[in-house]
């Protein structure tokens, strides 16, 4: 490979002299058709000065681009511009290539063997930037898919706790609206203005009731809490029932002499109350 690598190819063209394989017979129109359509004389021209390779613009910055920051991924300019910006990138000298008006023309195999190697090795960065790309891409489409889906998420769960909030604030409007109707009507007889109004004073009264309850019968008017207008009858009686009850408890314990002497102290106290001087 060595001492290939080393040479300089050449390349042999065959001219076929005559359609009847027969040794010095040349059909002159068959031979110039085959010059003239296989481009020898180009070839001829070209060989004169020198240049092993020719390539249209096109081909050759489609296959060698790469090579250049100013040409990869894509050349929107003229692409001989583009061939002249790409060998100027890689350091070819004026003797080592021409451009023509449509092709590129390479004098030396070598720097043809040159750029053609730079290519095989672009080739493996080409495949980590494409694949790292391609990878970009996926997650980039993944992620927009997961941020779509939070935001959809993100938008129901926000309806949910609005429509929630809403209905807790139009229960509460209801219940404010039914305290002032029922507050400016509790004077009035149990009706469906005030009955929700009345419930809760009732509710409220019995719960204050059972906190502070005065703990004997000394007292218990003076310490017995105040009632709604609607609950006086009602306070009443159960200041009544209560006076029975700590009664009760506090006859239950007493001997039948404690009761006849507490039953004769309380005769003479009524007996002489109010003639105490």
């Amino acid at each position: 490979m060595e001492i290939l690598m080393s040479k300089e190819p050449s390349y042999i063209r065959c001219i076929k002299p005559n359609d009847y394989k027969q040794a010095a017979l040349f059909d002159e129109h068959i031979v110039r058709h085959q010059v003239k359509y296989l481009g020898l004389m180009e070839n001829l021209r070209v060989r004169r000065a020198g240049f092993c390779y020719r390539r249209q613009f096109e081909i050759f910055l489609n296959r060698y681009k790469c090579l250049c920051p100013s040409t990869w991924p894509l050349w929107e300019g003229n692409a001989r511009l583009g061939v002249q910006t790409l060998c100027r990138h890689i350091g070819y000298t004026d003797e080592e290539y021409k451009v023509g008006k449509s092709k590129i023309f390479i004098r030396f195999p070598k720097t043809l063997f040159d750029i053609e190697d730079r290519f095989q090795k672009k080739k493996n960065d080409l495949v980590t930037t494409i694949t790292a790309k391609w990878r970009m891409y996926i997650q980039r489409k993944k992620y927009r898919r997961m941020r779509w889906a939070a935001v959809v998420f993100a938008a129901h769960w926000k309806r949910l706790t609005t429509q929630r909030y809403v209905r807790k604030y139009r229960a509460a409007v209801i219940v404010v609206r039914k305290f002032i109707v029922g507050f400016m009507n509790r004077k009035k007889p149990k009706c469906d203005e005030n009955i929700y109004f009345l419930d809760f004073v009732r509710v409220n009264f019995i719960m204050r009731l059972s906190k502070s309850l005065p703990r004997g019968l000394v007292g218990l008017d003076a310490n017995w809490p105040s009632a709604p207008v609607a609950l006086t009858e009602a306070s009443n009686q159960l200041r009544e029932m209560y006076r029975l009850h700590l009664t009760r408890k506090f006859m239950r314990p007493l001997t039948p002499e404690d009761r006849a002497q507490f039953t004769l102290k309380l005769a003479a106290s009524d007996l002489f109350k109010g003639k105490k001087q």
